[in-house]
């Protein structure tokens, strides 16, 4: 991405955070994200990516919003897979993103999830989502991480084109032999948010974990 494309970026998430401009900004961050050929030269993608990732927490909620609510743009936009090199660093964005105290902030991270999954079956979907959500799922302590966090995981099995629920189970074993019983305090605030999630989603995340919590007492379970 040229210089100046950048700088009109910059310009541009700075008008986010405008009443008066934030309509004209977000159609035109919107129209760049489609306009992008991730086959040219040049890293246009990868810079467009970095710029709207650098949004953080002195950002106003608008701006933190619409930069996460663009890797859904770009997902859609682009051919199947475009993401695929940067899942790593988009999903360890989110997951900080999931800590916002702005609730519509964590509900981009979850549609960007979402339709990030639609788009990826390289690589394989355990690999590419399931460990990095269930390890935010795991091992966060903030209480609307957690919930963002499964509710992310539910998201992207829910629009995966072939998701390996199983692994699901393999990751959440691990962790609970790592963790112990009393990482799983907070499970029963999870238990009062997860009605959030679609009814699909949910039973296809409920049944591998599911023996995982309920040993411990009935009140962390999920059944």
């Amino acid at each position: 991405m040229a210089k100046n494309s950048k700088q009109n970026m910059s310009v541009l998430l700075t008008k986010l955070g405008d009443r008066d401009t934030f309509a004209m900004a977000a159609r035109e961050l919107d129209s760049m994200a489609r306009q992008i050929d991730p086959t040219a030269s040049g890293n246009h993608l990868q810079s467009f990516i970095s710029v709207i990732l650098s949004a953080d927490a002195g950002d106003k909620p608008a701006v933190r919003k619409h930069c996460i609510h663009l890797l859904a743009v770009l997902s859609l936009s682009l051919p199947p897979n475009s993401l695929s090199p940067f899942l790593p660093k988009i999903l360890s964005r989110v997951a900080r993103r999931l800590r916002d105290p702005d609730s519509s902030v964590r509900s981009a991270c979850v549609a960007a999830v979402s339709a990030i999954s639609s788009r990826t079956t390289k690589p394989p979907f355990g690999t590419a989502f399931v460990k990095p959500l269930a390890e935010a799922l795991f091992t966060e302590q903030e209480v609307n991480a957690q919930i963002g966090a499964a509710m992310c995981l539910a998201a992207a099995i829910d629009a995966a084109e072939d998701p390996v629920i199983d692994f699901v189970g393999d990751v959440s074993r691990e962790r609970v032999n790592k963790g112990g019983k009393d990482k799983w305090k907070k499970q029963r605030h999870l238990d009062a948010n997860v009605s959030h999630m679609k009814p699909n989603s949910l039973l296809k995340l409920h049944f591998p974990i599911k023996r995982l919590w309920s040993p411990f007492s009935p009140q962390y379970s999920l059944v």
